[in-house]
């Protein structure tokens, strides 16, 4: 395998100390992801270095696009634009320099330190935010929970959460819990048995967060056949 050259790769990164998370998310949420990433820049590093040793098999490179998508999606359910853009970039960055048979290490080791600064940025942010006192709670009906899920009926709202990583699931059920009954499937064949099980049971979802990337069956192999067990029962449109 080549080795990289590293004036050539793209350290280009946003400064660390200005990717404060949005005021209104919850401090937990930002704990959980803190505990996430932190493994996860574990084995970025871990997996980076064996790729540069020649070790480039499927598998080798198949962990190492799924720590970037988890992080790019952690980052977007938890609204951090800055890191959803850098994990993007990352992964066309990894794509390109495989395709010429290239190991993008510096690049991945360079960016492991910088969200290890982001990190600690977060930690900061939330242990000084911990010592204030709470904000005041919104009346704006948009963010009472309670109104918002039930349904015209009444009856609370079903939600399918389709995530294979655990600390996306976590979030996801966190956030969504308040809105509905939030039920849980670890991966695409999962998914595609409870909506069986709900469409058989004339209960439907209202609700599917459904995640692209996942073993096994990808997410929109999920939606393909989700959308065709739905022309198959007359489902149409918004029905």
């Amino acid at each position: 395998m080549k080795h990289t050259d590293k004036e050539s790769m793209p350290y280009s990164f946003p400064d660390p100390r200005k990717t404060n998370p949005p005021r209104d998310v919850k401090r937990e949420y930002i704990r959980d992801f803190v505990l996430s990433w932190r493994d996860l820049l574990d084995s970025l590093e871990t997996t980076s270095l064996q790729m540069e040793s020649g070790t480039r098999d499927d598998d080798t490179l198949g962990k190492i696009k799924r720590i970037l998508h988890t992080i790019k999606g952690d980052a977007g359910v938890v609204g951090f634009p800055a890191i959803t853009d850098v994990f993007h970039k990352a992964e066309d960055v990894l794509e390109s320099y495989i395709d010429r048979g290239a190991c993008p290490t510096e690049y991945l080791l360079a960016l492991k330190d910088w969200l290890q600064q982001v990190v600690l940025n977060l930690e900061m942010v939330e242990s000084s935010s911990s010592n204030q006192k709470k904000a005041p709670v919104s009346t704006d009906p948009q963010h009472d929970a309670g109104e918002m899920k039930k349904r015209n009926d009444g009856s609370l709202l079903k939600v399918l959460i389709v995530e294979d990583d655990f600390t996306g699931r976590l979030m996801l059920q966190k956030m969504m819990s308040a809105y509905g009954d939030c039920h849980i499937a670890v991966d695409g064949m999962e998914a595609v048995r409870a909506f069986r099980l709900a469409l058989d049971s004339g209960q439907l979802y209202d609700l599917i967060l459904l995640d692209v990337m996942m073993p096994e069956m990808n997410g929109q192999e999920v939606l393909k056949e989700i959308r065709r067990m739905e022309d198959e029962a007359g489902i149409k449109g918004l029905d």
